[in-house]
């Protein structure tokens, strides 16, 4: 009601306690008679919600998991709130939460969260935050070997690779092998690289020492008939960090080799003891060479030592598979007081670089002259 000369009227709509649902178009109408002159006029009610404020998340580590609640803790209903995350740069979407696990991949990333309240009227601006993440640049700072050569044997051997990081990983969240990196070579070759359980050589899982120290072991099987000849080579460790391949460190070469067992063969010599003056005799080395396993074709060498002198030698190839004879032998005439003495034949097998050479086995013999009987 206007009274006396008022030209002029408010009237206000008070909501108390504002919920999700009061948003809309509020229209006020108005009239002088009521019915026939109606003036209106529409207003928006933007509802907004708590937001987070934009946010600087920098150095993060490795392996961190990282949680970004765009609502701030709120549980909205699907139907009052669509929440989304989208990565700037890609366009990527993704649900809130947001939830990275931090790798170099979203270094220098930004993450926009935007909140749109169903009930609004469209003309209502989103509702938006951000996240901007740095990671820690991480790399391998120093690569050694356990050892610089590896006997193998008929038991379980290993080789270890010792990764030391410039900086900490977190790998209590995340598998760790998911972030540092590690492959095996065989011959220094990048075409020769590893695969685990090929060949009777595993990779087992990488395993963290400390935040900053890391182990990849390569375990050999036994050495059986069924070795491959090749497992014996030179072997590198190449480490990196995610996708920085560029930075990867290769240790030095460590020999995987093998040591010949020629505990089968066996050695005679056919000598006797005792020679009568001007008998004729020879002294004759004879061996049996058994398969080696693996099977590996290898040398044998003789040596036919009289009182601690070599007095013949022999080099003799012995094949990787089956038995083997060999002998050397020095035949002699008009056997003299001179020839006694202490007989050896010696006998040892090697082959190539990566194989170390058998034990020394040895056979001996001492010989003298027969006395002869007195006259009478």
């Amino acid at each position: 009601m206007i009274n006396g000369d008022s030209k002029s009227l408010v009237t206000t709509l008070n909501i108390t306690s504002v919920q999700l649902s009061d948003a809309g178009v509020y229209q006020c109408r108005a009239s002088i008679d009521g019915i026939d002159t109606v003036i209106s006029s529409a207003e928006n009610l933007c509802i907004q919600v708590p937001v987070m404020n934009s946010l600087f998340d920098t150095n993060l580590r490795l392996g961190d998991v990282r949680e970004y609640d765009c609502t701030l803790g709120h549980n909205y209903r699907q139907s009052e709130v669509i929440v989304s995350w989208q990565e700037h740069t890609s366009g990527k979407a993704f649900t809130n939460p947001l939830i990275l696990t931090v790798d170099q991949s979203i270094n220098n990333t930004v993450y926009i969260c935007s909140l749109l309240i169903i009930e609004n009227p469209i003309n209502c601006p989103f509702q938006q935050g951000n996240v901007s993440v740095t990671v820690k640049d991480t790399f391998v700072k120093t690569l050694a070997t356990n050892t610089v050569s590896l006997m193998l044997s008929n038991t379980s051997q290993q080789l270890e690779c010792h990764i030391a990081t410039n900086t900490d990983i977190n790998a209590t969240n995340t598998d760790i092998n998911s972030i540092v990196n590690v492959s095996w070579y065989r011959d220094n070759g990048n075409e020769n690289r590893l695969v685990s359980d090929s060949e009777g050589v595993s990779i087992l899982p990488i395993v963290s020492v400390t935040n900053t120290s890391f182990i990849s072991t390569l375990r050999f099987s036994p050495i059986t008939s069924s070795t491959p000849v090749s497992t014996l080579s030179n072997y590198t460790c190449v480490a990196w960090i995610g996708e920085q391949s560029v930075r990867k460190i290769a240790s030095n070469n460590i020999q995987v080799i093998m040591k010949i067992n020629n505990s089968r063969d066996v050695i005679n010599m056919s000598l006797m003891n005792e020679y009568t003056a001007g008998d004729s005799f020879n002294v004759a080395c004879m061996i049996t060479a058994y398969q080696l396993s693996p099977p590996i074709a290898t040398k044998g060498t003789i040596d036919i030592i009289y009182n601690n002198s070599i007095i013949k030698s022999g080099v003799v190839d012995i094949g990787a598979t089956g038995s083997h004879k060999l002998s050397l032998n020095i035949p002699c005439t008009n056997f003299k007081l001179s020839y006694s003495g202490e007989y050896v034949c010696s006998y040892i097998r090697s082959s190539n670089s990566f194989v170390e050479p058998s034990d020394v086995k040895s056979a001996t013999t001492k010989c003298h002259t027969k006395e002869l009987s007195s006259i009478a």
